[in-house]
Formats: C-alpha cells, sequence, structure tokens
C-alpha cells in the first residue's frame, strides 16, 4: 500500500513539474535544497519531466556548479535519457544541451561514455519526430569525434562513433566513412565505424538500401579478416533489412 501511494504521488509531483515555468521551479528548488530528500526527489522529478525548462533548470545548476559530481553521475545521463523537448525549439534545445555537455571535462570518463551515449539516443528521438534533423543537434557528436581523430584520441574516437550511432542519422555518415576507408587507422577502430555505419542504416530502414555501396567500397580496402568479416556481416543485415521492408511494402506478409 505504501509503494502504490509513493508511486502515486511521484507521479502527481512530475506532472506539477511539467507545468511549473523556471521561475516557479527555482523558487521551489531553493525552498527544498537544504532538505536531501526533497531536492532529490524534485530533481528526479524534473529529469523524468523531460520538456525544455525542466533541461535547462538542470543545465543552469549543472553549469553553476550548484551539483556535486554525485549528483551529475545519474543526472545527466537520465536527463537526456528522458528529455523530449519541443520539436519546434530545436535551436534552444541544442544550446541548453550544448552547454550541459561542456560541463563534462573528461569526455571519456564514466560520466563523458553515459551521457554522451544518452545524448545520441535524445537526438534520434528528436530527429524521428520530424522530417529533417537540425544540425546544430549532431554538433556536440561530431566535434567530439573530429577533436578525437585530431588528437588521436581512440577512446573518444570509439565513444564519439558509437554516440552518432544512437542517434542514427544519414548526415553523420561522412564522418564515419573517414575512418573506415583507410587502413591507417586500429584495426578495431575500422570495426567500430563499420559497425556505426551498419547501426544508422538499422534505426532508419529507408535509407539502407544506399548505404550497401559503401560497405562493399570499405571491404575492398581491408586485408584484415577481422575487418572484412564486420564488413560482410553489415552487408547481410543490410539487404535482409531490405528484403523486410520489400515484403511489408507488398503487402504479402501475413502476421502469425
Amino acid at each position: 500500500m505504501q509503494d502504490k501511494m509513493f508511486s502515486t504521488k511521484a507521479i502527481v509531483l512530475v506532472r506539477l513539474v511539467q507545468r511549473m515555468s523556471y521561475n516557479d521551479l527555482s523558487t521551489l528548488y531553493n525552498k527544498v535544497s537544504r532538505i536531501p530528500v526533497a531536492r532529490k526527489n524534485l530533481l528526479i522529478s524534473c529529469v523524468h519531466a523531460g520538456n525544455l525548462i525542466t533541461v535547462k533548470f538542470i543545465k543552469d545548476k549543472a553549469v553553476s556548479g550548484e551539483l556535486a559530481y554525485s549528483d551529475l553521475i545519474w543526472l545527466l545521463p537520465t536527463t537526456f535519457h528522458f528529455a523530449n523537448p519541443d520539436i519546434t525549439k530545436v535551436e534552444e534545445t541544442a544550446k541548453v544541451t550544448a552547454e550541459l555537455l561542456s560541463k563534462i571535462p573528461d569526455k571519456t570518463s564514466f560520466l563523458g561514455k553515459a551521457t554522451y551515449l544518452a545524448y545520441g539516443t535524445m537526438v534520434n528521438r528528436q530527429c524521428s519526430t520530424s522530417r529533417t534533423c537540425h544540425p546544430k543537434l549532431l554538433e556536440p557528436l561530431h566535434n567530439i569525434l573530429t577533436e578525437a581523430v585530431r588528437d588521436k584520441e581512440e577512446n573518444k574516437m570509439v565513444l564519439g562513433m558509437k554516440a552518432i550511432g544512437n542517434a542514427g542519422q544519414i548526415s553523420s555518415q561522412k564522418h564515419i566513412k573517414v575512418l573506415c576507408e583507410t587502413a591507417k587507422y586500429p584495426e578495431y577502430i575500422q570495426v567500430v565505424a563499420i559497425q556505426t555505419l551498419a547501426q544508422i542504416g538499422k534505426q532508419d530502414p529507408t535509407k539502407v538500401s544506399g548505404r550497401r555501396h559503401v560497405f562493399v567500397r570499405v571491404g575492398k580496402n581491408f586485408v584484415c579478416v577481422y575487418v572484412y568479416v564486420c564488413v560482410c556481416i553489415c552487408i547481410c543485415i543490410c539487404i535482409c533489412i531490405c528484403i523486410c521492408i520489400m515484403v511489408l511494402l507488398s503487402g504479402n506478409c501475413k502476421i502469425l
């Protein structure tokens, strides 16, 4: 009974937070900031509310240094996982999230990895609800990969590619192809790059048909058996998805 009452109160609190203005939210936070349990419950509700106001509120608290690292370690990733801001305010959303990501000093730490991967998921969710994906949303992901390639930081390269794979946008393809069309990068980087291209295709099957020639061209450039096998698997995945789409469109697919 107590668990049910707690769940009901938590849902009510989330609904109330969703309707609050930024000023109202700040006023409430100032009142409970010295009460640990109430403060944590309010932050959790802000995370679950997932609108632009609550994301901006969390960003301001993180940037101002009011949140300890122990708060950031769970707050930033979950904020992006639950965030679903208004698609009509994409530029403002991109600005707020970019500032929030800039708060992470070490991109390859646990906090950095969890946050960037969650941000990629948020970008995919945002872009799937509109016809096009605003370039500003993808900028942080492209920037971290560009910096990693420039500084030759393999861990950051992998993080950037996996986050881009979570976002799953066709416009990111050119940033990934560079890493898998030349043998100057380690085999592991090449494999992750190929997997990222395949992941982009899986998240948006309508664009898979134009992706097969990339894998074929990449596969011809390598003699490493591991990279070549990965290319072959990705080609098979693309072909299977294309066949499924054709069957579905033809209307011959029967659901058992």
